[in-house]
């Protein structure tokens, strides 16, 4: 398409460059934000627990 064509604009370079975007920052979402949530629920679980002891 670019070398075959000279001269047209590269409108898929844009939907690459912004799909790759996304598969980034999905990626990003989905392995690096288990220990956060992690986190973030052992804090909740211990704020629930403490009111329930006698």
């Amino acid at each position: 398409w670019f070398l075959t064509t000279p001269g047209v604009f590269p409108w898929p370079a844009f939907i690459t460059i912004f799909w790759g975007i996304g598969v980034v920052s999905h990626a990003i979402g989905t392995y690096f934000s288990h220990h956060y949530t992690e986190t973030l629920a052992e804090k909740e679980y211990q704020r629930m627990t403490r009111g329930r002891r006698p």
